[in-house]
């Protein structure tokens, strides 16, 4: 039996010849300038969010005013006279037209009233500053961008902690007041700790050679980067304790209930 012609060819020339002269294009050399940005992008992630992205994600919005019952009335009344009024127009009606002006100014008066009343009645609210400013958040958050990609990965690790310590203290903060367990000293600490001791720190790292922030001794036989790592903890147990201080501050107001709740307690 003769065995069937294969459906397929074998060749060793190119199968497209109409193709075979192009050469295969090599892609292009990537841009070292589009190069440096793009590893100084990536570096910079490696911080996470920016500080005044993440303390005005966790703020309460504002909360608005109910309106008094005397002026939903009032303007319920308006409107509806309103509508007497165009339908005195349309049929040229002088009683329909003169009932839908007076039902207008009545009801736009109570209404007025309403609201002057619950303006007069209502007590200053005391809306406390914010604990660190938008201005000293931003700005470190400039700082830190500058001086992601030269940071090394301990470093960032210590400052990505850090960061999120300095953003529960923010939130936080924005409720507390002033007493014996959050003082002002501790409020200005806070503040000048971002605004100044951590970026001074970091500053001063970057001031060191880069070859030599881990080969040279400085003082106590540090180098560069052991010292930085130091003080980034120094920083991090400081604001660690404002922290603690801030917890019990916005716990008083339940403590003193708590005492008030007990003393109407009957023996």
């Amino acid at each position: 039996m003769t065995q069937p012609e294969p459906k397929y060819i074998a060749s060793d020339g190119p199968v497209n010849r109409r193709t075979a002269s192009r050469k295969l294009r090599e892609a292009p050399a990537l841009n070292p300038l589009a190069g440096a940005r793009l590893a100084a992008a990536q570096a910079r992630n490696r911080l996470g969010p920016a500080l005044v992205d993440q303390v005005r994600a966790g703020s309460a919005p504002a909360r608005r005013a109910a309106l008094p019952a005397l002026a939903i009335v009032g303007a319920i009344a308006a409107t509806v006279a309103a509508v007497v009024l165009f339908l005195g127009w349309l049929q040229s009606s002088l009683l329909l037209g003169l009932g839908g002006l007076a039902g207008v100014v009545i009801g736009l008066g109570l209404a007025w009233q309403a609201q002057r009343r619950q303006d007069a009645a209502a007590s200053p609210v005391h809306i406390p500053a914010a604990l660190i400013g938008d201005s000293a958040l931003q700005a470190l958050d400039q700082v830190l961008e500058q001086l992601g990609p030269e940071l090394p990965e301990a470093v960032v690790e210590r400052l990505t902690a850090l960061k999120d310590l300095i953003v529960r203290i923010a939130r936080l903060g924005n409720q507390a007041g002033i007493d014996e367990n959050f003082t002002m000293e501790d409020r200005l600490y806070v503040n000048e700790c971002v605004r100044r001791y951590l970026p001074d720190t970091l500053q001063s790292y970057l001031q060191v050679p880069r070859e030599q922030r881990s080969s040279t001794a400085l003082e106590g036989g540090r180098n560069a980067s052991d010292m930085l790592l130091s003080q980034l903890e120094l920083l991090r147990v400081e604001l660690a304790d404002r922290e603690s201080r801030l917890a019990r501050n916005a716990a008083e107001g339940l403590v003193k209930q708590q005492r008030f709740l007990q003393a109407k307690v009957r023996r």
